[in-house]
């Protein structure tokens, strides 16, 4: 592929990326360490400003076929190494996977109270991506068995939980509670059957409002993904009621109809 640099053309590598959000010279000793235990093949790291964070994981702004999945990983023993790589890079064939990638967890999101949100599974100390293209129904029938044998092996080193923003098809309809420590998922329940008894908005995860996930993401970012600012269940109930009330006094209806 001409579109390829020529130095990884047709080669598997273990890619390392990294934000450091923070004085740029905090930053580059940090990384120092990494590119002095093993000179890089290519080097993309430099001071950005936050409106280029996105070039970090640098994904695809148009749509393409695809399958994603993931998980909480406990530990990164040799056993879990082991299996990663036996998936990632199989023997006697292309890779099925275009990137299996973990990422540090815990840290200030770990630091938030259990209690004060919905996200949930704060404990987890890594989280896994797994990215694969799907051109066809077959490829997506394979890459969907690839993965579930992935997830299967690497079970006794996965969490229950489940990381919503990493799952697709299927899955993501079917694992939408494991996402939620237990009574944060019927809390949500009880939100969408009491704003939206008629399931008008029912394009997303499965049994809850697609737009309460989004007005959770949007109250999250204005507040503050982490610490005492986080968006609690009693606030989101306070903008959802004024949020009603402000649309049908503006329409000349009953709140309650």
């Amino acid at each position: 592929m001409p579109t390829v640099p020529e130095p990884i053309r047709g080669k598997s590598f273990v890619i390392v990326r990294a934000l450091y959000s923070g004085p740029v010279e905090q930053g580059a000793a940090l990384i120092g360490q990494w590119e002095q235990w093993r000179a890089p093949v290519m080097n993309g790291m430099r001071p950005m400003s936050f409106s280029e964070v996105a070039t970090v994981s640098n994904d695809p702004t148009n749509p393409m076929p695809s399958l994603s999945s993931g998980g909480y990983v406990t530990d990164l023993s040799d056993d879990a190494v082991e299996t990663i790589l036996r998936y990632v890079l199989p023997a006697g064939g292309p890779p099925s996977l275009i990137f299996a990638e973990v990422r540090h967890f815990g840290g200030a999101i770990a630091r938030v109270p259990a209690d004060s949100s919905a996200f949930s599974h704060r404990d987890a100390p890594f989280v896994m991506h797994m990215v694969g293209v799907t051109p066809t129904a077959e490829a997506h029938e394979a890459l969907a068995a690839h993965i579930a044998a992935f997830k299967r092996d690497l079970a006794p080193h996965l969490l229950e939980g489940v990381y919503m923003n990493f799952l697709d098809g299927d899955e993501s309809r079917q694992r939408t509670p494991n996402a939620y420590a237990a009574g944060k998922f019927e809390r949500l329940q009880a939100l969408k059957a009491k704003y939206d008894p008629r399931n008008l908005f029912r394009s997303g995860f499965r049994r809850f409002v697609f737009s309460i996930i989004i007005m959770l993401i949007v109250l999250f970012f204005s507040r503050g993904l982490m610490g005492d600012k986080e968006i609690s269940f009693q606030r989101l109930a306070r903008k959802l009621t004024r949020k009603t009330k402000s649309a049908s006094a503006a329409k000349g209806g009953d709140v309650n109809a």
